[in-house]
C-alpha cells in the first residue's frame, strides 16, 4: 500500500512540474509574440481616409510671400482733416475765395466767422445818387421792409438787407430775395470781418493744393488747430 501511495505522489509531482513548465513556455511565447511588430489589418482599406488635425489655438500665422501681395489694393490712407484760417484782403476777396473753392470741388463747404453776426446780404455800393434811388424803389416794390442804407465806412452807399449768424443763413435769405426780383444783391462777410475759417474734412483734404493754386493774391491761407 505504501508503495502504491509513493508512486501516485511521484506521478502527481511530475504532472505538476510539467504543468508549470508548460505554463512558463506559454507565457514566454506570448511575451515574444506581443513584442514583435505586426502589420495592420487590411479590411476595408480602400475606405480609410486621413483626417487633418485642426491647428492648435494660438498657432503662428503662416508667412506670406511678399510676391503674393503685388497688385493688391493698399490699406485705406490716413488722411486727416485740414482746418484753415482765411484772411481776406479786400471787398471782392470773399467771392474770389468762393470761386476758388468751386474750382477745387469744395463749394459745398461752409465758411465760419467768430463774429456774432458776421454775415450779411447787401446791395453793392452805388456811387450814382439816381441809381441809389432806383435801388431803394426796387426793394420797396419787392415788399422788403428790413433794409438800411450804409452811410459811411468801406461799404458806404451800399444797402444792407439783413445780418446773420452763419453763411448758410445769409445765402438762404439772398436766394429768397433774388426770387423776388432783387438779382443785384450779394452776400458775404460783414464789413470789418477779414478772417474766416474753412474746415476741410479728411475725405476732401487732398483738394487743398487745388484750392491754393486757384486762390488770388488777396486771399491767404494759414493752417490752424482743428480743436479750436
Amino acid at each position: 500500500m505504501y508503495r502504491q501511495a509513493g508512486a501516485m505522489a511521484r506521478r502527481l509531482t511530475l504532472f505538476l512540474l510539467l504543468l508549470n513548465a508548460l505554463t512558463l513556455a506559454v507565457g514566454l511565447a506570448f511575451e515574444h509574440w506581443r513584442a514583435k511588430p505586426r502589420a495592420l489589418i487590411g479590411y476595408n482599406a480602400d475606405k480609410v481616409r486621413l483626417v487633418t488635425r485642426p491647428e492648435p489655438v494660438g498657432s503662428p500665422t503662416p508667412v506670406t510671400n511678399p510676391a503674393d501681395t503685388v497688385g493688391q489694393p493698399a490699406e485705406a490712407g490716413t488722411a486727416q482733416p485740414v482746418c484753415l484760417q482765411v484772411t481776406l484782403g479786400g471787398i471782392a476777396a470773399y467771392e474770389a475765395l468762393r470761386a476758388a473753392m468751386r474750382a477745387a470741388g469744395l463749394d459745398a463747404l461752409d465758411l465760419r466767422t467768430e463774429a456774432r453776426l458776421g454775415w450779411w446780404v447787401y446791395w453793392p455800393p452805388l456811387d450814382d445818387p439816381v441809381k441809389q434811388v432806383e435801388a431803394l424803389a426796387a426793394i420797396n416794390a419787392a415788399g422788403v421792409k428790413d433794409f438800411v442804407p450804409i452811410r459811411q465806412g468801406p461799404m458806404a452807399r451800399a444797402i444792407s438787407l439783413g445780418m446773420f449768424k452763419s453763411e448758410a443763413d445769409a445765402r438762404t435769405h439772398h436766394a429768397a430775395l433774388a426770387r423776388k426780383g432783387l438779382t443785384q444783391l450779394r452776400h458775404g462777410p460783414r464789413p470789418g470781418v477779414r478772417v474766416i475759417h474753412l474746415d476741410i474734412p479728411a475725405e476732401l483734404s487732398g483738394r487743398l493744393e487745388a484750392l491754393r493754386s486757384a486762390l488770388p493774391s488777396e486771399v491767404t491761407l494759414a493752417t490752424r488747430s482743428c480743436s479750436g
